[in-house]
């Protein structure tokens, strides 16, 4: 998902008040600093116009020489609202590709202020600079940090994370007070410690047996304990199968999985059963994933073990409308 976002008040340059006016760029409107008189909520009025052009599109899978290679996932940033001493109309536009059209309704089903556009994702690459600076995005559990040099200068990249939405369905589990965090290996660790540090953790790595690359605990103890394996994304899922394997075999009481991006290609989803009550051997209680694949979701809605979290609050509040 991305967003470039930038604003227009009555009288710039972008304004349209003469014939020889500029048309404003589709990714970008002109900036004009806010003022004395300027106020964050001013009423609507047809003198002025905040305009703002937001990018929201899904990730995608793309082959390369290495593998598969997913590009950040990216949803709209909040944006201060300027006023000219006339009065501003407040509008926001959200631009969309088509794959991400649900979760974009989604958005602009919470507030009444957002107008959808469909834009095509090759946007990301082509976003010029506004007269206030860059424009803005903000990216969701980015897979690689060296991707944040994927734009050039023109753009402000933001760093956001779905684990909040995480952290608040392990709330509602009714065994809340026994949840141990899992990382499948040292850079989901790194990675996400920071937000999960109030729970217990064990650590995964894997070694090399010969041929085989086999997964084992580094650190942490799982027994008696419902153990959730977080990481930013899941591809195949046989890493994941793997730790859900050892977690098992060292007495975990229940197993569970969080991806905030789940690929899948090749319906790898397949793979993924519920224990049913069974025993963590025998599949997962939980699988947690975001609505950032669209795709994904069709596949997996309503089948167990997955449950889809909604990016759609997270990005309504990052409007801040």
């Amino acid at each position: 998902m991305a967003t470039a976002a930038s604003a227009s008040p009555a009288g710039s340059p972008g304004a349209k008040t003469a014939a020889r006016a500029p048309r404003p760029s589709p990714t970008a409107f002109p900036r004009q600093p806010s003022s004395s008189s300027s106020s964050r909520r001013a009423p609507a009025s047809a003198h002025g116009r905040l305009r703002a052009s937001l990018h929201l599109g899904g990730a995608t899978a793309i082959g390369n020489g290495s593998g598969i290679h997913v590009p950040p996932v990216i949803a709209p940033l909040a944006l201060p609202k300027m006023a000219s001493s006339r009065g501003t109309q407040k509008s926001i536009l959200l631009f969309y590709c088509e794959e991400m059209r649900d979760l974009a309704e989604q958005v602009v089903a919470r507030n009444d202020d957002i107008e959808l556009r469909s834009v095509s994702w090759r946007i990301l690459s082509n976003i010029p600079i506004s007269r206030g600076g860059p424009s803005s995005l903000v990216i969701f559990d980015i897979h690689a940090l060296q991707e944040r040099f994927y734009f050039g200068d023109s753009v402000l990249p933001c760093f956001e994370s779905g684990i909040p939405l995480l952290k608040s369905r392990l709330q509602e589990l009714p065994d809340s007070q026994n949840i141990t965090i899992a990382f499948p290996d040292d850079g989901a660790w790194k990675r996400f410690y920071k937000q999960l540090q109030h729970f217990p953790m064990v650590i995964c790595n894997k070694v090399r047996e010969g041929e085989q690359r086999i997964v084992r605990i580094k650190e942490g103890d799982p027994k008696g304990r419902h153990v959730v394996i977080v990481d930013d994304l899941v591809q195949s899922g046989g890493t994941l199968i793997e730790c859900q394997k050892v977690l098992a075999a060292h007495g975990a009481a229940k197993v569970s999985a969080y991806a905030t991006h789940g690929i899948f290609p090749n319906k790898s989803w397949e793979k993924f059963q519920p224990d049913n009550g069974e025993g963590p051997e025998h599949g997962l209680s939980h699988f947690w994933i975001t609505d950032s694949c669209p795709l994904t979701v069709k596949a997996v809605q309503d089948r167990r073990p997955f449950e889809i979290l909604s990016l759609a609050g997270s990005i309504a509040s990052a409007l801040q409308i």
